[in-house]
């Protein structure tokens, strides 16, 4: 059963007028929708009423213009779709990786590990790049597992907060989501630094100071999160 839906008031209204006057042929069916009675009217002539009001083309208009949209939904639900599988291959590819990575000695492995986060954390919207919270997780869990050391896992932490700090900086409010998951990773962050011996801890704090003033004024609170976790966690710089 096909269900007519009415755009306005006076299309409504002209409907009722039509059937009134003898012009369009109805049926009342016995069963009602939500409690209501329904008219069951031929498409045939209602589709003539459609034409003599709006046009000969406003039903094929209306048609091409839902087939647009809904061709549209399906893309973007495809491109989110690939990113995570796309992102989901580059962790896994990371996690193989990971006998390498221990043993490598000419080169940074913090680095694969970063554009994985940053690409995750802080994807470029008008390029169609998606938000996707777990795979830059799931980009520090890597490395912790194939790399004992705290001082890079401090680094990834902070490089993540960073990017989500500078991505809601960029595009402005995003969710509730998130705000937590990145401020959730600047307290692990916090103790991550604080459990470096203090000669290294200088340069993880000032970072940590300075998201903490350039996240200041962003709601769900964000700002407030992040000024009472530092000065909790540093105290002597109030």
């Amino acid at each position: 059963m096909k269900v007519l839906c009415v755009e306005s008031e006076d299309d409504l209204y002209g409907i009722i007028v039509k059937v009134r006057e003898g012009k369009l042929q109805y049926k009342q069916n016995h069963i009602h929708i939500h409690g209501n009675p329904y008219l069951r009217l031929l498409r045939k002539e209602v589709e003539i009423l459609v034409k003599e009001k709006y046009g000969e083309n406003h039903l094929k208009d209306k048609n091409r213009k839902n087939e647009i949209a809904g061709i549209s939904r399906e893309i973007r639900s495809l491109k989110i779709k690939i990113t995570r599988l796309e992102n989901k291959k580059a962790t896994l590819l990371n996690d193989e990786r990971c006998f390498l990575t221990r043993f490598s000695l000419d080169k940074d492995p913090l680095e694969s590990y970063k554009r994985i986060i940053q690409g995750a954390i802080h994807p470029y919207l008008e390029d169609n790049e998606v938000l996707d919270i777990e795979t830059a997780n799931e980009a520090i869990k890597s490395y912790s597992k194939a790399v004992d050391n705290p001082q890079g896992k401090a680094e990834l932490m902070i490089f993540y907060v960073e990017c989500g700090n500078n991505f809601t900086l960029s595009y402005g409010d995003i969710d509730e989501n998130f705000y937590d998951s990145v401020l959730d990773m600047y307290e692990l962050a916090i103790e991550t630094v604080q459990e470096l011996p203090i000669d290294n801890q200088k340069d993880f704090r000032e970072r940590l100071y300075e998201i903490m003033e350039s996240g200041s004024g962003i709601g769900w609170g964000y700002s407030d999160g992040l000024s009472g976790m530092y000065h909790k966690a540093f105290p002597d710089e109030i």
